[in-house]
């Protein structure tokens, strides 16, 4: 789950021809292209943070 704030109350942009609109200057959501062009938006800030993926822990050398 990605949010976004914007200085605009009802910031508009599109995603594949679909108009999507910020509500109150806000915008949540889990579509990973909706998130990709809104990382790219000058007037779009991420506020949380993004989930990194779980990192596979290298054996030490007495394990292997």
């Amino acid at each position: 789950m990605a949010e976004f704030k914007s200085k605009y109350k009802k910031l508009g942009f599109y995603v594949n021809g679909e108009l999507n609109r910020f509500a109150d200057g806000r915008f949540v959501t889990e579509d990973k292209e909706i998130i990709s062009v809104l990382n790219k938006l000058s007037d779009a800030q991420r506020v949380d943070v993004p989930e990194e993926e779980p990192k596979k822990k290298k054996k030490s050398a007495s394990e292997k």
